[in-house]
């Protein structure tokens, strides 16, 4: 387990690259790299799966919401996201959910050697994502490749013939198209990129040139309040299915962002999850519900 309730938040650089890749290879033969329904879901993944990828009793309709497709079209997702070999599926022991396995997406023992992209950031998590999520989807795949190869101390050089492999484009034009998305949604003054053109100008080569210290390509530290963790998702059916509910002015989400500050912090000191839940579902049951006083009175008894 992670040293914090956060979760994964990872994309590994396996994953990754069945993500941003044209054409991928798998057991049954070579199918479509990653769709932008597929992206968008795996990183919501990454947001709710414990540090060993995994995601319990998921509701489809969650994925709805993330994608904005149909119950339908949210399964044929799953399913096509299982058979590139991007996760695995099965029932869950709730009616309606399923429990997910993110591949090549465990973190439970982590090593010098794992590389991966991490997804706690504005664009991913926060600020810039409605942003991130209306790119179209070479300009997707291009931004994943990109957020993953950039070094904050050295910046990131890289010419466009080079991209054009990677993503499996025809055009080096297209990578062009797809630059001028990104120019847009990194918010930086200066043109990210050079070309040259012959003396017909057709496009010769070009490079591409994030510059080093760029402050929107860093990660988050912390976790805002509306993001997910699967620690959350753990809260919320400790609670529901103890049968409690939340008796607050303030609305539901914004308890269990509370409750799950308290819990981490505790469990950072050293202390086990079944001692914090133990005295949360007990504080709960004097209360008879979730509401300001129940976190007050855990807070409490957790600082001993």
């Amino acid at each position: 387990m992670s040293d914090d309730l956060r979760g994964l938040y990872k994309i590994s650089d396996k994953l990754l690259y069945k993500l941003v890749k044209r054409r991928i290879s798998t057991p049954s033969g070579t199918l479509n790299g990653a769709s932008r329904y597929e992206i968008l879901s795996v990183i919501h993944f990454t947001h709710i799966a414990d540090s060993s990828g995994f995601i319990d009793a998921f509701r489809i309709t969650e994925l709805c919401n993330i994608t904005g497709c149909s119950r339908r079209e949210a399964y044929s997702v799953l399913l096509s996201m299982q058979e590139k070999g991007i996760i695995s599926f099965t029932k869950s022991e709730f009616y309606g959910r399923y429990d997910i396995t993110l591949h090549d997406s465990d973190f439970s023992s982590f090593g010098k050697g794992m590389r991966y992209l991490n997804t706690n950031s504005d664009y991913f998590a926060g600020n810039y994502y409605d942003r991130f999520r209306l790119l179209s989807h070479t300009a997707m795949r291009l931004f994943l490749l990109l957020s993953f190869k950039y070094d904050e101390r050295y910046g990131y050089h890289v010419s466009f013939m080079q991209l054009k492999a990677e993503l499996g484009l025809k055009h080096k034009s297209a990578v062009i198209s797809a630059l001028n998305e990104l120019n847009d949604l990194i918010s930086v003054d200066e043109v990210l990129y050079s070309i040259r053109k012959d003396e017909k100008r057709r496009l010769c080569f070009g490079f591409l040139d994030l510059p080093k210290s760029l402050i929107t390509m860093r990660s988050n530290e912390g976790i805002y309040d509306v993001q997910p963790t699967w620690y959350k998702r753990r809260l919320e059916r400790l609670i529901h299915g103890s049968g409690f509910e939340s008796c607050s002015v303030h609305s539901p989400g914004n308890l269990f962002n509370k409750l799950f500050q308290i819990a981490s912090h505790v469990f950072k000191q050293g202390k086990s999850l079944e001692f914090i839940e133990n005295i949360i579902v007990r504080e709960i049951e004097v209360q008879g519900c979730l509401n300001d006083r129940t976190l007050y009175n855990i807070s409490e008894c957790l600082s001993f």
